[in-house]
């Protein structure tokens, strides 16, 4: 995901509980282990690009966090779901649009129709 700023690049793998910060303008590569969360599945930065919002599974769904460049993550959400979620911020910083679903399945059988 591109900075606001358009300097630099977050990279994650889903399987680590990593953040790699990519730099377009020469600077080196950074490296953010995010303290207490695995599994990382979607990244994108904070409008103000002084913080990432990344979404990680846990035992009930998923969780929506906001992690610092030092790692520390804060649980700003949890989807109640085994389904992914991920938030975009508002050009402006104030509100995030939060994608979650829900999914509902039901069957019935008919006999002798």
């Amino acid at each position: 995901m591109l900075s606001p700023d358009g300097t630099r690049i977050a990279v994650i793998k889903r399987s680590e509980g990593r953040i790699h910060i990519l730099s377009l303008i020469g600077q080196a590569p950074r490296e953010i282990n995010v303290k207490n969360w695995g599994n990382l599945e979607n990244v994108d930065w904070t409008a103000d690009g002084k913080a990432l919002l990344a979404s990680s599974p846990t035992q009930r769904g998923h969780a929506l966090l906001r992690v610092d460049f030092q790692g520390n993550a804060q649980l700003l959400w949890e989807q109640q779901q085994d389904l992914e979620t991920y938030a975009v911020p508002s050009p402006d910083g104030r509100h995030l649009a939060i994608m979650g679903w829900s999914l509902n399945s039901n069957i019935w059988s008919m006999e002798a129709f």
